[in-house]
């Protein structure tokens, strides 16, 4: 997003969005940060369960492509984005009956989902013609240090 006029609108797009989920909170987003890249995901592709914590505090996906006629649905979506339950890691033990918590979203061009970086999410293969393309943003949100004991004590 640093090398074109049209990544640096995107980008600033984003920190607003990111301003508006965090609202009165949105005085401690970094304005500085905001690892970013693009994935362009071949037509079977997918991306396996992971967290961005390690990258920042509040994770974007802003999807490029994602429904409409050129990725036809399959059998897990079109394709389908998972952010998972944030209680519990998907590759801890479960229970023969229990289920794996998630919220599934069918991804649009112009559709950005923000959820916090520590949560698993992933996203699920397609079938089609033509690659499947995101882009995400990590952005920090840099809390005073004691704050949890100022609010709550």
């Amino acid at each position: 997003m640093e090398r074109s006029a049209a990544g640096q609108a995107l980008k600033s797009h984003l920190f607003t969005c990111a301003r508006d989920v965090l609202g009165p909170w949105s005085s401690y987003l970094d304005p500085d940060h905001c690892e970013n890249r693009a994935l362009v995901i071949a037509p079977g592709g997918f991306i396996s369960t992971h967290k961005d914590n390690r990258e920042g505090d509040l994770t974007c996906v802003h999807f490029l492509t994602g429904g409409g006629a050129e990725l036809p649905v399959n059998s897990v979506g079109t394709p389908r984005f998972v952010i998972g339950g944030p209680s519990r890691y998907f590759d801890e033990g479960r229970l023969p009956f229990e289920s794996r918590h998630g919220y599934s979203v069918n991804p649009r061009p112009g559709l950005s989902v923000f959820f916090p970086s520590h949560v698993p999410h992933n996203q699920h293969p397609f079938e089609g013609d033509t690659p499947h393309v995101q882009v995400v943003a990590n952005f920090r949100v840099t809390l005073p240090d004691a704050l949890e004991e100022r609010l709550f004590d």
